[in-house]
């Protein structure tokens, strides 16, 4: 009997933890695939699943399974230069949410001070000058290429690498949002340039909050010592 209760407690643990899987709302965050269209090197460019690039875009595509954008480029062409990318999801309930991605600066002290990686929810744009009400873009997360040089200003080998599992609190209403990924702007100073990579976003919340392994434990514990103390009756009644 004891162990048939213990079998059905850590059973209900297990249960609880799968109905706890977190549900990512994004899709292709890993950037495994893009759409058949090209830049002009002939590279994959648009990322399956998000949008704001379009065919024969030279300075943003997907990159050996990462997003890049090249910040080495003229501000003008606003259709040939792409500095963002966005995705739109939905989230099923109000409540919080872990958005989740990778970055790495590249070549951060070619490229100019203000620009580097930024993710913004829902408000990209500011409103033009003058304008009212005034509009402020939503802006989640910024590492400039200024912030990753004084970062590393005593340790140079930490520069051009990947900052993994970057993790933010989001705490979004139900219905639809937009997830937008920037580079900045156009920053041509020379040839060579710096690059913003992002890659692994995901959004996620549980399901069902994930029940305490602790309590659950002790649960299972009280299981088996009540099994213990039934009178006999009583335990064959429970059979």
């Amino acid at each position: 009997m004891k162990i048939v209760f213990l079998a059905a407690a850590l059973s209900l643990m297990t249960a609880g933890s799968a109905s706890a899987a977190a549900i990512n709302l994004i899709s292709n965050g890993d950037f495994a695939l893009s759409h058949p269209g090209t830049t002009l090197s002939g590279n994959p460019a648009i990322p399956d699943s998000w949008n704001g690039i379009q065919t024969q875009t030279t300075n943003a595509r997907v990159l050996d399974g990462a997003m890049m954008f090249s910040t080495a480029h003229p501000t003008t062409n606003v259709n040939l230069y792409k500095d963002y990318i966005f995705q739109s999801f939905t989230a099923p309930t109000a409540g919080l949410y872990t958005l989740a991605f990778d970055y790495k600066l590249e070549n951060a002290q070619r490229g100019k001070s203000t620009n580097g990686a930024m993710v913004y929810l829902d408000q990209f744009y500011a409103s033009a000058p003058g304008v009212t009400p005034v509009v402020v873009p939503n802006r989640l997360f910024k590492q400039t290429y200024a912030d990753e040089l004084m970062d590393f200003r005593d340790n140079f080998a930490g520069l051009d690498k990947w900052h993994l599992s970057q993790t933010l609190t989001l705490d979004l209403t139900a219905g639809t949002h937009t997830l937008y990924l920037s580079s900045g702007s156009g920053d041509f100073i020379n040839q060579y340039g710096a690059r913003v990579w992002f890659d692994n976003v995901s959004i996620s919340a549980s399901d069902i909050p994930e029940p305490n392994t602790k309590t659950l434990l002790a649960a299972a514990l009280f299981s088996v010592a009540l099994a213990g103390r039934l009178p006999p009756l009583q335990r064959n009644r429970m059979r």
